[in-house]
């Protein structure tokens, strides 16, 4: 499989502060590759690095295609939009024109977004309306990569689940998938591989399996600690 994105000796920061050192790593077409690390090891600086919203100070990030879809953690779609006003601009922004009504219906029933809803401004949706609306956003506009900033973040348990099925909607079409990812437990059901960074920096790159593996009974938080050194 040839690779879909590939990150050589990426330093990146803000201003003159460095956050993430000498990052490499590939992505191959159709795999989906989580993102981990503790709270502000740099996962969100690799994240905006790659979709070009942080400059980086060295190093080169190689696509195989112009174009990438990203949703961001704290997703904030405008307020003033319908649901599905919303999605069509970004059909348009990405030069869609051959998703249908039905399918857009058929991917919210996937995931409990009635229908109906679509006609309601953005500013009456909860939070876990808002993260479906742009999951669906994002895999609509027909990219082959996809980067999501903790896609579950805020959810309910039921809103968790939901979206979860839509990402495996978009893993089995043969789309490549990369996600920083809080729950460990979703990393082991969504990905195929880990990137995992602490204080900037690798500290194993590698099939989930093979993480599992340093759990020593297939324990991934025994395996998280265990890469962490404790």
């Amino acid at each position: 499989m040839a690779d879909i994105l590939t990150v050589r000796s990426l330093s990146a920061g803000y201003k003159k502060k460095t956050i993430i050192h000498d990052i490499d790593f590939s992505i191959s077409e159709g795999r989906t590759v989580g993102l981990i690390g503790l709270n502000g090891a740099g996962k969100t600086t690799l994240i905006k690095a790659i979709t070009g919203l942080v400059h980086p100070f060295a190093g080169e990030i190689v696509k195989q295609e112009p174009h990438l879809a990203y949703l961001p953690e704290n997703f904030e779609p405008p307020f003033f939009l319908t649901g599905r006003e919303y999605i069509y601009f970004c059909l348009k922004t990405y030069k869609r024109d051959n998703v249908s009504d039905e399918q857009i219906k058929d991917a919210c029933e996937l995931i409990s977004l009635a229908p109906a809803v679509l006609s309601q401004r953005i500013k009456t949706y909860s939070k876990g309306m808002r993260q479906k609306l742009g999951v669906l956003a994002t895999y609509f506009t027909g990219c082959k990569l996809i980067v999501l900033d903790e896609p579950m973040s805020g959810l309910d348990p039921k809103a968790h689940v939901e979206v979860k099925s839509l990402i495996k909607r978009v893993r089995a079409e043969g789309l490549s998938i990369f996600m920083s990812v809080h729950n460990l437990n979703d990393l082991k059901e969504l990905c195929d591989e880990v990137i995992f960074i602490e204080q900037g920096h690798v500290c194993f790159k590698g099939r989930v399996s093979d993480m599992l593996d340093k759990g020593g009974d297939q324990d991934i938080e025994k395996a998280f600690l265990s890469i962490l050194g404790h």
